[in-house]
């Protein structure tokens, strides 16, 4: 399985920042909870594990 140094992480700057979500995670939250997304929840809000998904999508 492919990691992440978390320092580069476009999960964690996102977390750290509250950014808008980079374009690779919004596609992979989209896959993950499409009916979050059209309610406009952010990941954590929809209890979503974004790294995880990200990872096993991107492996």
């Amino acid at each position: 399985m492919r990691t992440i140094p978390l320092e580069k992480s476009p999960l964690l700057r996102y977390e750290l920042d509250r950014r808008p979500l980079p374009l690779e995670l919004r596609d992979t939250y989209a896959m993950a909870d499409p009916q979050a997304v059209e309610q406009g929840l952010r990941p954590d809000e929809a209890g979503i594990d974004l790294a995880f998904v990200y990872e096993s999508h991107h492996q």
